[in-house]
């Protein structure tokens, strides 16, 4: 019995130790992923040699500045500090918290310390950990959790306090700095500042219910919920002897899968669509969702291998993300700036943290990974061509992801995110998306007074970029008209801002399809009022946008507006690469000029910059073209004046517009000559722009592409050629026929739950379908069933074909009557001669499988022929066993041998292989089995002609 007890304490044994070698195997990476001391760090590596030159230089500017003070504070305190130009007597994290800037030149220098770049004079420098030391022992004084928390209760004295920098900002700094310096310093400065930071993390409360925070009693969600994990992952690393942070680093584990799970129960974090939202339903895929997957896949670094590597669930959930969420909204070096909300109003914003995210996770094993390669290192490529540089943490990466043998390459396809009513359409040199409002996502938010211009990004706006360097690269955004965002229809008010409310939109039906190459996406727009004019006049529109390789459709019904004000359908507003390069129009006329205003009438295409313009049949098109300048403060909380040459064009419809309408088309990366001739014979056509539908054909070669918008129910077929196509109510469809087949795709925009049916003239088979999709043909008609949740799901069909006619299959009429009776066929049996019932087969007893004789009409035509062939050598085989062996066809006319008589009406069938697999002039002696077995050789011949014909 005491065996067991001994196999338990063993077992115990074996899992503390296990454990602490995992512990050690994480403090070991988190230390080397701050330093470069990775064993295969090579400094002589441009990459890590820029990165460490730059840390080191950064340390040492700090240190060289780094002057001890003491400071007289308004209650009498004196308070120490480390640098003159911050505020130690500052009591609470406002905005501009000192300790933040302190904490974070610590953790520069702490780093300085640690990397052993040759030459460096701050590695292991004696003067330096002084410093640091001396540094740190403001902690428990200048960010003291006495100090937060009366900083944090109300009135906290201060306006725009901010629990974040208590919480998560100053530990992000101070928490690696411990780590890093740990046995460098004095043992009691370093325990002070560490329970300093426990005090303000409280690392050992339970996230899942409240409180969450130490001074704050709100729950933590998405991104928040993770800085706080990363946080208490360091403090694990770091804490005091006789306390194991192995039940620490467990419940770690936890918070990761809670947060990757966090949507389902909340709403902020990754969505199902692998889009991510924060405070509440917004878009926020970069900003917070960008952080996100930074930290999470540095928390797979860390852990990986480990037992406190996440879970599946989790990490699957993370991988999405990554993948379907932050790699397509990337281009070049920078975020698709819909995706940022406010942090659009921030200078020289750039996509770093998901840069830095691929390039973790490109050397990660994961069921994605070939696609985390191949952006990795087409993004990686773009930075390095521009100069930029890569932190410590990151420069190591860049040799092992440049030395893979996976090719570089941007994602290209379309995607459209039902959670974020938003959608990417990308190709090798080119990128847009649209954002669009419904009563289900949030248009944006003001917070911490940033995003002041920014409400009507939701408004149908399009992000259209060719090289992706046109907005970011010259940070142009304060210099934009914010009331003329492009692609939206707005109402242009007198006090010079489109609208200054954010929040739901008012209305349903917001959504899109496609088939991961191209599609459609719609909105029944109504715009929102501010709060202190909530009955004033709403402007609404029908507006739809269709994707193609070479082009956006735009097109615009019912907009109305009963207000005296202007409404405008901007088509672009452009950052010129220079003030004088011009647009080229249709009249004849290139407009070069800046400023000019001008009204140019009558205008079928225009071009300009690289991009080209269609109008088909003619419109009045505003351009204005001016130095437009605007200061950083308008957008938020930064300074400074930006000056840009800004391009333009918008559909005027006057005042007060009821039931007008636009169409036009954005074709990218043409000049003036290629877009007059795509303008002359343009392969997009508008079927249909009304109340009901709105439909465009897109024709180049064989293929066909067809995007249909149904407005409302009953709004019947649109017709296009052989294409009809229909819904029982409101719904997007995307059609692509080549060849006679479809590949049809659909969604329900108001994402009502209800099922949504797709009808099509004619009767098509099935060739492949999503498994929630049913497909039923009958009628003349087929009809697609698909869920009406909001998601695209698709069906492809076989072309069009007629069932078998059984009542047919006796019809002489079926085969052809002007052919010549084949040669060489013994005469008809007579029969007026006594029958042989003995040599008749018991077919009774030995039936042939007539279910094999009767092939899926619904397969592809060659796998249908296939199908009949051997539906004819099964009843071959079958006869062949009753009947004995048929006589020797060979030398017989390969089209004769399939006629059952010599007679005429009864003709061979032209072209028809050998017997088609029945060999109708076989012996059988008698009337019985030889009439059997020419009735269902004709039915094989009729199946092989209707399949012939419908192929």
């Amino acid at each position: 019995m005491r065996f067991f007890p001994l196999l338990a304490a063993i077992a115990a044994t074996a899992a503390t130790a296990a454990r602490a070698n995992d512990l050690q195997t994480i403090k070991a990476r988190v230390y080397a992923f701050h330093t470069l001391s990775g064993a295969n760090v090579d400094f002589a590596d441009p990459a890590v040699k820029a990165a460490a030159t730059a840390l080191v230089a950064s340390a040492q500017k700090v240190f060289d500045s780094w002057t001890p003070v003491l400071q007289a504070c308004a209650d009498g305190a004196m308070k120490k500090g480390s640098w003159t130009d911050l505020d130690y007597c500052d009591i609470g994290p406002a905005s501009g918290w000192a300790p933040n800037t302190h904490f974070s030149r610590l953790l520069t220098m702490a780093q300085a310390y640690r990397i052993p770049l040759p030459g460096s004079k701050l590695y292991q420098n004696g003067s330096l950990a002084v410093k640091i030391e001396q540094a740190l022992q403001v902690a428990p004084t200048f960010y003291s959790p006495a100090s937060c928390a009366a900083a944090l209760k109300p009135p906290m004295g201060v306006a725009k306090r901010n629990w974040w920098h208590c919480e998560i900002g100053v530990p992000g700094s101070l928490a690696p700095t411990l780590l890093l310096m740990e046995g460098a310093i004095d043992a009691q400065v370093f325990a002070d500042a560490r329970a300093a930071m426990e005090g303000n993390i409280c690392p050992n409360l339970d996230w899942t219910k409240p409180p969450f925070l130490c001074n704050n009693t709100i729950s933590l969600t998405g991104q928040n919920l993770l800085d706080v994990t990363m946080e208490r992952l360091y403090y694990a690393l770091v804490a005091p002897q006789g306390v194991d942070p192995t039940p620490l680093l467990a419940s770690l584990r936890t918070s990761i899968g809670f947060a990757a799970a966090m949507a389902i129960n909340s709403g902020d974090g990754i969505q199902p669509d692998s889009s991510f939202h924060q405070h509440g339903s917004q878009l926020y895929t970069a900003g917070y969702g960008a952080l996100f997957a930074d930290e999470t896949s540095t928390y797979f670094y860390f852990t990986g291998g480990t037992a406190y590597a996440p879970e599946p669930d989790p990490f699957t959930r993370i991988v999405g993300l990554i993948a379907d969420g932050s790699r397509w909204a990337l281009y070049d070096r920078y975020w698709d700036v819909s995706v940022l909300s406010r942090g659009v109003s921030r200078p020289n914003s750039t996509g770093s943290s998901g840069l830095f995210a691929l390039m973790k996770m490109a050397l990660a094993p994961s069921p994605r990974a070939l696609e985390f390669q191949a952006t990795a290192k087409q993004m990686l490529a773009a930075w390095q061509a521009a100069g930029a540089s890569l932190p410590v943490e990151i420069a190591p990466l860049v040799a092992p992801i440049n030395a893979l043998a996976t090719p570089a390459a941007w994602p290209s396809g379309h995607r459209h995110y039902p959670n974020s009513d938003f959608t990417i359409h990308r190709r090798a040199n080119w990128y847009a998306s649209i954002k669009l409002l419904s009563s289900r996502v949030l248009s944006g938010e003001v917070v911490n007074a940033e995003n002041l211009l920014g409400s009507r990004q939701s408004d149908g706006r399009l992000y259209l970029v060719l090289s992706g360097k046109e907005y970011f690269s010259q940070n142009v955004w304060p210099a934009l008209d914010w009331t003329r965002l492009p692609g939206i229809t707005v109402e242009q008010k007198p006090q010079g801002t489109a609208d200054a409310s954010y929040g739901l939109g008012t209305r349903a039906f917001a959504g899109g399809t496609g088939d991961g190459r191209n599609g459609v996406s719609a909105m029944d727009f109504e715009s929102r009022n501010p709060a202190s004019a909530p009955n004033a006049a709403r402007l609404t529109a029908k507006k739809s946008w269709f994707f193609f390789d070479d082009a956006i459709v735009f097109l615009a019904r019912d907009i109305a507006c009963a207000s005296a004000n202007p409404v405008e359908t901007v088509v672009e507003q452009w950052p010129l690469t220079a003030a004088n390069t011009p647009l080229v129009a249709s009249d004849g006329n290139s407009y070069s000029l800046m400023p000019q205003a001008k009204s140019l009438a009558n205008i079928t295409w225009a071009a300009s910059d690289n991009l080209g313009y269609y109008f088909p049949g003619g419109a009045t098109l505003e351009m204005n073209r001016a130095m437009q300048s605007g200061d950083w403060s308008q957008l938020g909380v930064s300074k400074g004046l930006v000056t840009r040459p800004i391009q333009t064009l918008w559909l005027a419809h006057g005042a007060n517009p009821a039931a007008v309408g636009a169409a036009y088309a954005i074709v990218p990366n043409v000049d003036a000559a290629a877009m007059a001739k795509w303008a002359q014979s343009p392969p997009v056509q508008v079927i249909v722009n009304g109340a009901k539908a709105a439909a465009v054909l897109h024709q180049v070669g064989g293929v066909r592409r067809l995007g249909v918008v149904f407005w409302s129910a009953g709004a019947g077929p649109v017709v296009t050629g052989n294409l009809s196509v229909s819904t029982d109510r409101a719904g997007v469809v995307w059609i692509e026929e080549s060849g006679g087949a479809l590949s049809v795709s659909a969604a329900d925009p108001a994402q009502t739950a209800g099922p949504l049916k797709v009808t099509l003239g004619g009767l098509y088979a099935v060739a492949g379908k999503d498994p929630a999709v049913t497909v039923a043909a009958q009628n003349g008609a087929t009809t697609i069933t698909l869920p009406g949740d909001g998601w695209s799901y698709s069906a492809q069909l076989t072309p069009p074909m007629a069932p078998p006619d059984l009542a047919m299959i006796a019809d002489a009429a079926m085969v052809p009557a002007d052919l010549a009776p084949p040669p060489d066929l013994a005469p008809p049996p007579d029969l007026a001669s006594p029958v042989d019932f003995a040599r008749v087969p018991d077919l009774s007893a030995t039936p042939p499988d007539l279910g094999a004789v009767a092939p899926d009409l619904t397969a592809p035509a060659a796998d249908l022929f296939a199908a009949i062939d051997a539906s004819a050598a099964a009843f071959d085989a079958a006869v062949e066993a009753a009947m004995g062996t048929p006589p020797d066809f060979a030398q017989a006319p390969e089209d004769a041998a399939i006629a059952p008589t010599p007679d005429a009406a009864t003709g061979p069938e032209a072209g028809a292989p050998q017997g088609c697999g029945c060999q109708v002039g076989r012996s059988g002696g008698g009337t019985g089995g030889g009439a059997l077995y020419a009735l269902v050789c004709m039915l094989l011949l009729v199946l092989r002609r209707r399949a012939r014909r419908a192929h």
